[in-house]
């Protein structure tokens, strides 16, 4: 039996068939040969400004009207609470004796934290304190009261309240007659940071025992003379 030759066209398709399924083998099938490079990551969004505190209460007592307060005095050691601006260089709440006590109508919300600022001005014979109120109502003087707060303290310095217990103390007497500024911010988690003129003085370790909303109160502490408050503000996250 004889073979039959291959001629010169079946050769060339088999040549081209066989250099075909290399290039297909090799992931080269139209792609110039090399791996097919991966898509470059996009790039993360950088982080926006952090969102502006929302004030949700503030007064500088400059309308002469107190009626957003419950005015409160211990008969026989202290008087109601009154705008004046004796010892000011402009109108503040003024807090005559022992007892007298200003709360807010209006309680405040913690679940997403709270700040609250004010002005305190003894004139060296006087203690005052403010804060964020324990209860609703008129505290009296016979115990600390507040929440969360600080006692501006004639000859000593501040006193730093949580749960109605002094936590915590720094000797910086303010000098008579001037203006200390007072903050503190109740986190979300409940804890408590304490600022005096601007400095973080002191942080609790445990948490605010409230969680509904309270008021905020301030109150003088001491029988002698008075003392006042002023520019009050309160912001939230």
């Amino acid at each position: 039996m004889g073979y039959r030759r291959w001629g010169g066209s079946a050769r060339r398709v088999l040549l081209s068939l066989m250099l075909l399924a290399a290039a297909t083998a090799c992931g080269g099938g139209g792609g110039g040969g090399g791996p097919t490079p991966s898509p470059s990551p996009s790039p993360s969004p950088s982080p926006g400004p952090s969102p502006t505190p929302m004030v949700v209460f503030s007064d500088d007592f400059s309308s002469g009207s107190l009626t957003d307060y419950l005015l409160c005095s211990n008969p026989g050691l202290g008087a109601p609470p009154m705008i004046s601006n004796a010892g000011n260089p402009g109108p503040g709440l003024l807090l005559s004796g022992n007892g007298s006590e200003a709360t807010s109508v209006t309680s405040f919300d913690l679940s997403q934290g709270l700040t609250i600022e004010w002005d305190s001005n003894i004139n060296g014979s006087a203690s005052n304190r403010g804060g964020l109120s324990l209860g609703t109502g008129c505290n009296g003087p016979a115990a600390d009261t507040l929440a969360a707060g600080i006692s501006n303290v004639d000859g000593f310095g501040q006193q730093f309240i949580l749960n109605g217990m002094i936590i915590g103390t720094i000797a910086n007497p303010p000098p008579p007659l001037d203006w200390t500024s007072l903050r503190v911010t109740i986190a979300q988690s409940g804890t408590v940071d304490y600022y005096v003129n601007g400095i973080l003085e002191f942080q609790s370790s445990t948490s605010v025992s409230v969680s509904s909303p309270r008021p905020i109160s301030f109150q003088q502490t001491a029988s002698a003379t008075a003392s006042f408050i002023d520019n009050v503000v309160l912001t939230q996250p």
